[in-house]
């Protein structure tokens, strides 16, 4: 029954919920933080660009059904591998709870109209599965600090 009921919300949406891209994930970020996207595609390892490369390969990968090399590609990186590495560097960040790196975190999701949109379709998906308030608030807190396996269950950030 709660299947069907997310089936049926779900359907609804399909015709009116435009696809995020890649694309538009990088200009949301560059937006952000205020830095060009010629000089986020570049190869200049300023910390500026840097953090916005991190944050992009992480929300990218985190968001979209693309493959790796998409994500790299878009933003001018050569490699696959380094995707890989932002992702799992970010996820390392949560966990040590590095000060620099959250307050950049914070900053972006307070800004970001890309991330509000995922963050409301992950909350309303929940809502309609008919998830209690305490659910929500792990939701959220998870939305914001960290990721879930397939299972549902926060991973320990």
């Amino acid at each position: 029954m709660i299947m069907i009921s997310i089936c049926e919300a779900e359907m609804e949406n399909v015709g009116h919920r435009p696809l995020i891209t890649l694309e538009d994930i990088l200009n949301d970020v560059c937006s952000v933080f205020g830095q060009p996207l010629k000089e986020i595609k570049g190869k200049c390892r300023k910390r500026d660009y840097v953090i916005c490369r991190l944050i992009y390969s992480y929300v990218a990968r985190m968001n979209t059904s693309k493959y790796c090399y998409e994500i790299a590609n878009e933003v001018g990186y050569k490699e696959h591998s380094i995707v890989i590495r932002n992702t799992k560097l970010i996820r390392r960040y949560f966990q040590i709870k590095d000060g620099w790196f959250l307050g950049h975190w914070d900053h972006y999701i307070s800004k970001s109209k890309i991330w509000n949109h995922l963050n409301e379709k992950q909350i309303n998906r929940r809502r309609v599965d008919g998830g209690n308030k305490k659910l929500h608030n792990k939701q959220q807190q998870v939305l914001h600090y960290g990721f879930m396996d397939a299972l549902g269950n926060s991973k320990a950030m």
